[in-house]
């Protein structure tokens, strides 16, 4: 059997408390703290004093503001709950995501028939994310010594303070002092996004030019079907995106072309709308997608009425109608 072994930070965390109390003199300080907000408990084993001796106080329980200002005032970074039965306790869910969102140690001293009930209101411990951090940051402090570095991390532990506001926090800033390269942190992909955004337009001839290459023949039939040509400058509404893939920029559209009325009937207001979505390359300036999700002809007849007559498309991919592959985890609109 393998031997448990200590969190490494738990071990750091440790050693510098206990270095910091004895540089200030202290000859006896906690290690850990005992927190018990309850004395009651869901089970009666022989040769078990407590419910007995506690008798009087087995129906008081440690209001959780009460528990937090003790677990303060002991200092240290471990705090072991136990009682009674801590998880008969109604609010230790609180009490728990508290002292491990403020980075305390916590373990729970339970008999475990009720830790279902509990864990559906703790989130996993962050110690595991922490880990993760640590070889992001790893990763991060290697790109540096050949490239510039932009790190996208909501994580707080990141940033002094854990404030966003504050920037990078002091012991990682240390570490980038002496690399080559420009190193940026922001929380969110938008802010990224804002730092780097460049002006990239896509021209709305580029656009029209590339949908009537590949459906200009279905428009001018739909038109003259109904009796109408297609004449008049087009207008396109463009919704830009952006995903992790910083060669393109995704976007979808709609294209609406006026038409004129060949029947003497006294249509009025005609035009198409084309609608889809494509993939532009900001690079080549050049659409290397383009998808069309149909076209709908609108007009007017003389008293007002308006009409529509609608082409849809529908995409058959893979023996599936009607869905498509989202190739990107991240699709910011621009």
């Amino acid at each position: 059997m393998n031997k448990a072994k200590r969190p490494a930070e738990l071990a750091v965390r440790l050693g510098a408390y206990i270095l910091k109390n004895r540089l200030k003199g202290r000859k006896r300080f906690p290690l850990v703290t005992m927190l018990e907000p309850l004395e009651m408990c869901n089970l009666a084993c022989i040769g078990c004093g407590r419910i007995r001796e506690y008798k009087p106080v087995l129906d008081k329980m440690m209001p959780v503001e009460e528990a937090l200002a003790a677990v303060h005032e002991a200092g240290s970074p471990i705090v072991s709950i136990a009682g009674g039965e801590p998880t008969i306790h109604p609010r230790i869910h609180e009490i728990i995501n508290q002292l491990v969102a403020e980075r305390y140690f916590v373990y729970c001293c339970t008999n475990g028939l009720l830790l279902e009930r509990m864990l559906k209101k703790i989130p996993p411990s962050n110690k595991n994310q922490q880990f993760k951090d640590a070889v992001l940051w790893e990763n991060c402090l290697e790109v540096l010594k050949t490239d510039a570095v932009c790190l996208v991390s909501n994580d707080k532990a990141f940033y002094k303070s854990r404030e966003y506001s504050q920037g990078l926090a002091d012991e990682l800033k240390q570490d980038i002092e002496k690399c080559p390269n420009e190193f940026k942190i922001f929380p969110r992909l938008a802010d990224l996004l804002s730092e780097i955004k460049t002006g990239v337009q896509i021209e709305p001839e580029i656009l029209i030019e590339a949908y009537m290459n590949q459906n200009s023949a279905q428009l001018e039939g739909m038109a003259s079907k109904q009796s109408f040509i297609m004449e008049g400058e087009p207008r396109t509404t463009l919704e830009v995106f952006a995903t992790e893939n910083p060669l393109f920029l995704y976007f979808d559209f709609t294209i609406e072309f006026p038409c004129v009325d060949t029947s003497n009937e006294g249509r009025t207001d005609a035009r198409i709308y084309a609608s889809g979505e494509g993939k532009y390359n900001a690079e080549e300036k050049k659409i290397v997608e383009l998808t069309t999700r149909g076209e709908t002809l609108l007009h007017r007849l003389p008293d007002g009425t308006e009409k529509k007559l609608e082409n849809i498309v529908i995409g058959v991919m893979t023996g599936v109608i009607g869905h498509r592959t989202v190739e990107h985890s991240v699709k910011r609109k621009l």
